[in-house]
């Protein structure tokens, strides 16, 4: 290990210090399998950098930042240690390491916290499984590619930060450093001046974007005059004091995002400007809400899984005893005390079997190109098939497919994502009504969206719905349906998006990004 550790401090060449530190992996932990990985400039995806074993012809090749063993690494940036059939050793990776006996993976993570990416062992079904010391040692040799990595990974966003600032005036053009996002320039309210960044993030052309007036850009409240708004603004910035404020950008489509605005005046011959530094907190917060997301979902599968252990046992006593009484011929006064506790056992046993499929989904198959548009078509046959509508409740279903790229996920999960999102839509319409599910391209993502005419939701039952448990169709209902969509959209590096209200409908849209082209 000391020999290890020694070679890769002293590697001249960055670029080959990952490609040493899976060599060193594979020969010390005895792997049959040793591989790096590291987040994309886009951060949904990881991208396969050094391999050494069965991963190596697949060097190159990205995954979804938040699938297989690496995704979970990298999106809670904590070390996973499983053996076969345990948490983790599920397919998502590329290439999958579901044959593996055991595997080890940690993060890559530089001394701010921030996790670059993740470096996984494997060793096979018939090998000893891995220990908590051999989770030290990769730990130490994934920090050793962090501290060289991490300097790299600075250098080029610095670089890439200041080519984007080089389209800036150089009288008002901040140091890279502190040159947030995005930047712009304004004189009295209109602007003058932006770089790339501010650009690409609002989603103008340079042109267009200087055509634009500030508050083309931060929406006012109804009834709220611009000067109102903005002169004590202006006037404490050209006082000199420091203005620092959070506040929402309006995009070129329509969609706010929050960001933190820091404005300073700098006088210049033809009259003072104003430049605002700016971050996206956008970024930050889905983050957060992600991580917070992956967290209870990791607890609630440790839960359940105990959970249903621990029931089963005890259940299948109760249910047994119950229909070998009732089977002996009980007496009707007997039968009216048995067949309910029989019924109830049944209806727990339903509601732990869906607690034990949360805790431990099952994913079958490797992940690869999935069509939405065929997912979307046998998704409404099968619920046609499944919920055939009665004459007093006409229930009507319809496919509105546009030509959308592939996805990259697995087919079983999104198909029961699709089927979920349509049982719900069915239980929305009591007295029947419209389903249509829709395909459309939106950028880089494929959009699958499901929407019904029926009951809706209020306002606390949307903001709730996702939440595991929560159910406003006890007893049949167990809670679970959305937050396995919501769960299964989360891992395939998408997002989901409900629209509804009581009385009018709801519409259900999710997002997943486009499997990469090869």
């Amino acid at each position: 290990m000391a020999a290890a550790t020694s070679r890769i401090a002293s590697q001249p060449f960055t670029a080959d210090v990952g490609a040493l530190v899976v060599e060193q992996a594979a020969e010390i932990l005895e792997a049959r399998d040793a591989r790096l990985a590291l987040l994309d400039a886009d951060p949904r995806w990881l991208v396969l950098h050094h391999a050494v074993g069965p991963a190596a012809p697949h060097v190159g090749a990205r995954q979804p930042s938040g699938a297989g063993v690496l995704g979970q690494v990298v999106q809670r940036g904590e070390a996973v240690l499983a053996v076969a059939g345990g948490e983790g050793c599920c397919e998502g990776d590329t290439p999958g390491l579901a044959g593996a006996g055991s595997v080890l993976a940690v993060p890559i993570r530089i001394p701010e916290g921030l996790v670059l990416g993740a470096v996984a062992v494997a060793r096979g079904p018939d090998d000893p499984p891995f220990a908590d010391a051999d989770q030290c040692a990769l730990q130490v040799l994934a920090d050793l590619a962090a501290a060289r990595l991490g300097a790299v990974h600075e250098s080029a966003a610095l670089r890439a930060r200041a080519q984007e600032l080089a389209v800036l005036d150089p009288a008002w053009r901040p140091p890279v450093a502190q040159a947030g996002d995005f930047v712009t320039v304004t004189r009295r309210g209109q602007i003058i001046d932006a770089d790339e960044a501010a650009c690409r993030i609002l989603g103008y052309s340079r042109q267009d974007l200087l055509q634009l007036r500030l508050v083309d850009l931060i929406p006012l409240p109804p009834g709220v005059d611009e000067s109102q708004a903005l002169i004590p603004l202006r006037e404490r910035v050209f006082q000199g004091a420091p203005v620092h404020f959070d506040a929402s950008l309006l995009r070129r489509d329509g969609r706010l995002i929050p960001v933190r605005v820091n404005l300073q005046a700098l006088p210049q011959p033809d009259g003072p400007v104003v430049r605002g530094v700016i971050r996206d907190l956008s970024m930050d917060r889905q983050a957060d809400a992600q991580a917070v997301r992956m967290e209870k979902m990791r607890l609630l599968s440790e839960i359940g899984s105990g959970l249903a252990h621990h029931l089963n046992s005890p259940l299948a006593v109760v249910l047994g005893n119950a229909e070998m009484l009732l089977e002996e011929g009980a007496q009707p006064e007997q039968r009216v005390l048995l067949e309910p506790i029989r019924d109830a056992a049944n209806r727990i046993a339903d509601a732990v079997r869906e607690v034990h499929r949360f805790a431990r989904p099952a994913l079958v198959g490797a992940w690869t190109s999935v069509d939405v548009n065929q997912i979307a078509v046998e998704a409404v046959e099968a619920a046609r098939e499944a919920h055939r509508p009665a004459p007093d409740r006409p229930i009507r279903m319809s496919v509105e497919t546009q030509p959308v790229p592939a996805v990259y996920g697995s087919p079983s999960e999104l198909r029961e994502m699709a089927g979920e999102l349509l049982s719900n839509a069915v239980q929305a319409l009591p007295r029947g009504g419209t389903i249509v599910v829709r395909t459309a391209r939106t950028d880089d993502h494929v959009e699958f969206s499901v929407t019904d005419d029926g009951v809706g939701m209020s306002a606390e039952v949307r903001e709730r719905c996702t939440d595991p448990f929560f159910t406003t169709r006890r007893p049949t209902g167990n809670g679970f349906g959305l937050t396995r969509v919501y769960d299964t959209v989360l891992r395939h590096g998408g997002q989901t998006a409900i629209e509804s209200a009581e009385g009018r409908g709801t519409r259900v849209t999710v997002n997943l990004p486009i499997a990469e082209a090869g």
